[in-house]
């Protein structure tokens, strides 16, 4: 009988496991979650996988020995080279670490922490890149927001010093123009006094209420009833030629939030809306179910007038404190109901052209969408 076994050449296994072994780590090595290129003494990208494809805005294709580390690291030259050279000398730098600024396509500038390290019995190296830009761009928000909150403490605890002695100045000249018989030009003078006073203690109180807007009561609350309740309190303030008309969702679901908060909204936006129609005109209220494409649902509130409208270089400053187009306006309405209606995690946007009236739309997320009792 002849043997059918027989063994297989060592140099044919060796070379099969080093295939496995190099199609294993190219695997790895295109599939990993960052960044990462095989990198020439000199710079030059040999290898780079998908996620630095993703970051640079390039192809393998247009990387792959054609673009070396200086096209994508533009204010780092002399680093490079400085690294590049140290590379070169027997006992290279083995793993180094740092924050950069990456240049992909379009000059589209991200901020990455780069890794360099050796790789064994060869004289190229590995560049791994952790794309950190929104890390930063939330830190630096997280930055401003605090420095921004102790400047807002700061102001507050000044606005509320300054309402003292404002107090006293009116409450003096009160008195002053009860007890003296002025008339003519000097009466006039007293009185323009009395009215800037009146003035900066309004400006000085609205700060103070904008600056602890933070301060939310949250409830189960009806935005319909809210609505009703607020024309309510306008009856028989509207112009008589101003048609009012409300067209409420009655499967609009309850919200939780802060009440007293939301309808200052509604009374801010519907005092902007009766100045704007001193001619008369028609007011709408909508409110609104809505439900996004991922599920979310929304209380969607619309404030409609047919006023004079706003100039278009006039709305993008509309929110800003102490903004306003009134010859006595404070400028402090619309900057309170942005930001109560941001502090409840809803956005308030606004349309408009000159002659042609203005919409307000608030849209207010909601967590637990309960219908509305009737």
């Amino acid at each position: 009988m002849y043997s059918l076994d027989f063994k297989v050449p060592q140099s044919v296994t060796v070379h099969k496991a080093k295939k496995i072994s190099e199609a294993t780590y190219r695997t790895l090595f295109d599939h990993s979650g960052t960044a990462a290129a095989v990198v020439r003494k000199d710079g030059r990208l040999l290898m780079v996988n998908r996620k630095f494809e993703e970051l640079s805005g390039l192809s393998r294709y247009e990387i792959e020995s054609r673009k070396t580390v200086y096209d994508f690291f533009r204010e780092d030259h002399d680093r490079i080279n400085l690294f590049l050279q140290k590379r070169r000398k027997p006992t290279g730098p083995g793993i180094k670490s740092r924050e950069s600024r990456f240049f992909g396509l379009h000059d589209k500038v991200r901020n990455v922490y780069v890794t360099t390290s050796d790789i064994p019995r060869s004289t190229n190296f590995l560049m791994t890149l952790a794309d950190v830009t929104e890390l930063r761009e939330l830190q630096s928000r997280l930055a401003r927001s605090e420095q921004m909150a102790a400047i807002g403490e700061l102001a507050a605890s000044i606005a509320h010093e300054i309402r003292n002695p404002l107090g006293a100045i009116n409450t003096s000249v009160e008195v002053l123009s009860n007890s003296l018989n002025l008339d003519g030009e000097d009466r006039d003078l007293m009185q323009i006094i009395q009215e800037e006073t009146r003035r900066l203690d309004r400006i000085v109180k609205d700060f103070l209420q904008f600056a602890r807007l933070d301060r939310i009561q949250s409830s189960r609350v009806d935005l319909n009833q809210i609505i009703r309740d607020t024309l309510f309190l306008f009856k028989g303030t509207f112009n008589s030629r101003i048609k009012v008309k409300t067209q409420l969702d009655a499967a609009l679901p309850l919200y939780t939030g802060d009440g007293d908060q939301l309808r200052q909204v509604l009374i801010n936006l519907i005092v902007n809306s009766m100045e704007a129609m001193t001619d008369g005109g028609s007011l709408l209220i909508r409110t609104k179910r809505l439900v996004a494409a991922e599920g979310r649902t929304f209380l969607q509130l619309m404030v409609q007038d047919s006023g004079q409208g706003i100039e278009a270089a006039q709305l993008k400053n509309i929110f800003k404190p102490f903004y306003s187009t009134k010859e006595k306006g404070v400028g402090m309405g619309l900057a309170i109901c942005q930001r109560i209606i941001q502090n409840h995690g809803g956005e308030i946007d606004v349309s408009s052209r000159l002659g042609n009236g203005a919409t307000f739309i608030i849209s207010l997320p909601v967590v637990d969408s309960t219908p509305e009792k009737e």
